[in-house]
């Protein structure tokens, strides 16, 4: 059966699943291919638009994985600021001494 929608027409929702938004691959991925891609670019040896078009793919999962790493960064200093650890006398995040005992004291 279909819908006529304002967009046009569409399956009756009845078994229709709208696409999927791809997932990202997970961090330990992404890294492990980009530590694959800089072994074989070291070893040499690659014709050159080879060697060229690895490099485009190493740049893209650095990036990624960059992306991945600021965003974990985030989460733990929003943690601990909720937490009350690792915070200066102004509030703010500030570099503390890691203090084990205050981790294991925190709610």
């Amino acid at each position: 059966m279909v819908c006529q929608s304002a967009g046009g027409t569409k399956p009756h929702s009845v078994g229709y699943t709208e696409p999927m938004a791809k997932k990202e691959p997970a961090f330990e991925d992404s890294f492990r291919q980009l530590e694959d891609i800089v072994r074989k670019l070291e070893t040499g040896g690659l014709p050159l638009d080879e060697s060229v078009s690895l490099f485009e793919e190493a740049m893209r999962l650095a990036k990624a994985c960059n992306a991945r790493l600021d965003t974990a960064e985030l989460r733990i200093t929003q943690i601990t600021m909720q937490q009350g650890v690792g915070a200066r006398d102004d509030g703010e995040a500030g570099e503390a001494p890691f203090d084990p005992e205050a981790m294991r004291a925190a709610p």
